[in-house]
């Protein structure tokens, strides 16, 4: 990576006939997402070497560092596992972790509820289609959802299909205002054109902490010297990761085996493929047993057992799926 980059940024320094260097910059190796307990943050300093380890989501509780309103603070203090999932809710088709329950959240549901799916689009940030207009427009926008869907209905598509198309325009979620208004309900500034639902987008690490603390006792638990983590069933920061990954080929398995092209098949077993072997990996991970918690130790193994089970029982559904299609 670093020879690759040296050469792209070397070689347009000459393009441009400016000074170019005669060896690769240093770079910092940084890791963030997912962290929440000190060892944790030791594991990726000292044994895999990072430079810098970044601490994003458990600020949303520190009122001192972040901006959240009363409402969504509670919202976040309160919010389990099932609270926060890998959502489609981007006009721009990117993924993110979402949290359930918020003002905005209800506001899109109670649209669809009306059969009026689709925001208002009024700052228009995030317009980039142009499927049914010549300017560009949000996909979010009630406007292009309500042509989405009448197109989707002229497809002859199966009923399955048809839904799941359906659900995935209706999930996009005007973003421009949702993630403004917490600071703007916050400091009670008048919202724009009136609009006053909030939406946030936490990592699911955020349903393991329930507290609402200041900045030093954040930094406390950071640096080890305190423990604001009450939930003792929380999984190490590995298997959690894992287990989003497997969610995420759980989703791709269940909701659209019978639907893969060739290509999309051979994707989704290499992913398959990669999921096994991260398991063996991390079960062979000599740092995981030589922590002097044997508790935490049986726990990883334990965790890995089942979520192998859980992974090998999805692929024997997806097998038989992708046999009864052919």
């Amino acid at each position: 990576m670093i020879s690759t980059l040296f050469e792209i940024y070397n070689q347009t320094l000459k393009d441009k006939k400016k000074p170019s260097f005669k060896k690769a910059h240093q770079i910092l190796i940084t890791a963030q997402g997912g962290l929440g307990t000190n060892k944790e943050n030791e594991l990726l300093r000292y044994y895999y070497q990072v430079d810098k380890t970044g601490w994003g989501t458990p600020f949303l509780l520190v009122p001192e560092a972040t901006t959240v309103d009363k409402n969504t603070l509670e919202l976040l203090s309160n919010a389990n596992e099932k609270d926060v999932f890998l959502s489609k809710n981007s006009p721009l088709g990117i993924r993110f972790h979402y949290l359930k329950g918020t003002t905005s959240d209800k506001e899109k549901l109670g649209r669809i509820r009306k059969d009026k799916p689709g925001s208002p689009c009024t700052e228009k940030f995030l317009i980039s289609n142009t499927e049914f207009t010549t300017d560009p427009i949000c996909t979010a926008s009630h406007s292009y959802q309500k042509k989405k869907i009448a197109q989707l209905k002229t497809l002859n598509l199966s009923h399955k299909e048809y839904t799941i198309r359906v659900q995935e325009v209706m999930a996009k979620e005007c973003l421009c205002i949702g993630l403004s208004n917490a600071a703007i309900t916050e400091y009670q500034i008048q919202p724009f054109k009136n609009q006053t639902s909030v939406s946030i987008c936490p990592g699911p690490n955020i349903a393991y902490f329930t507290e609402i603390v200041s900045l030093q006792e954040m930094v406390n638990h950071i640096y080890g010297r305190s423990n604001i983590i009450q939930d003792n069933e929380r999984p190490h920061m590995f298997i959690k990761e894992l287990t989003l990954y497997i969610d995420y080929w759980k989703e791709l398995v269940m909701e659209k085996a019978e639907l893969m092209n060739k290509k999309q098949k051979l994707r989704v077993q290499k992913f398959y493929n990669n999921l096994k072997s991260g398991i063996s990996y991390y079960r062979d991970l000599i740092v995981l047993r030589v922590t002097e918690d044997s508790v935490l130790n049986k726990k990883i193994k334990d965790d890995l057992n089942e979520v192998e089970d859980t992974l090998d029982k999805l692929h024997q559904y997806y097998l038989s799926k992708t046999l009864d299609a052919a």
